[in-house]
């Protein structure tokens, strides 16, 4: 029944799909969660176990690659998986390990930085992110900017926030950014700029492909509430 709930709300082949979950029932579902579900699952909300299961052959791949090769570059994948795994204080090592050999390896600054981010240790994530945007600026395509953005909100920071934010979707009209962006100012008395900054980025967000709105369908939903209570105050 999940599985028939999942097709018709979320798969662009739904139409295919709905009828070999209705005609094949049981052996249907285990083909639809194998070959449809699974691989757009985000296994970083995934159980540990889970994680574990699912990720063991890269761990050994990667721990394979470290002793055999040993550059920074194997110490970061190796980095990365463990991460995906929960295995926080090993994978911050391997990400200290590659900067131990390139001190200004993107990969790696960004893996200590999600770590530090996680730990909400937000003085080291700050230093982290802001190497990172000091070496590149369009690193990950904006997320190292908007990761940057929530630090400093979670840092109490708000007079470097709000700046930061309104580059932010300048550059990339990230709309995470925005509704960040127009709490503050919403919370500051500047309701009149949150209203705009809200209409705009619902109107951007409204125009884009259909799975890029879906994905961003929680903060479209949040901003229209937050548009709704200010248009009120107005």
């Amino acid at each position: 029944m999940y599985a028939i709930f999942d097709c018709i709300r979320n798969d662009p082949d739904r139409n295919v799909w709905i009828w070999l979950l209705l005609f094949f029932n049981y052996l249907g579902a285990v083909i639809y969660f194998a070959t449809r579900m699974l691989p757009r699952m985000n296994t970083s909300s995934a159980p540990s176990y889970f994680k574990r299961w699912t990720k063991g052959r890269e761990l050994r791949a990667a721990e394979a690659a470290v002793v055999n090769i040993g550059k920074s570059h194997q110490y970061v994948q190796l980095g990365n998986v463990l991460l995906e795994m929960s295995k926080v204080t090993q994978a911050e090592e391997a990400f200290q390990e590659a900067i131990s050999k390139e001190p200004n390896y993107l990969d790696a600054l960004w893996g200590l930085a999600s770590v530090a981010t996680a730990a909400k240790r937000w003085e080291e994530a700050q230093a982290y992110l802001q190497q990172i945007l000091s070496l590149d600026s369009e690193y990950k395509r904006g997320d190292a900017s908007l990761l940057l953005g929530k630090v400093l909100v979670a840092s109490e920071q708000r007079e470097l926030a709000k700046p930061h934010l309104i580059q932010d979707i300048k550059a990339w009209s990230h709309p995470e950014a925005a509704l960040i962006l127009a709490t503050l100012q919403a919370e500051d008395g500047e309701k009149q700029d949150a209203y705009e900054i809200l209409k705009t980025m619902l109107s951007k967000l409204k125009a884009c492909p259909e799975f890029y709105y879906r994905q961003h369908r929680h903060i479209a939903n949040k901003a229209d509430r937050m548009l709704q209570s200010l248009e009120k105050e107005l």
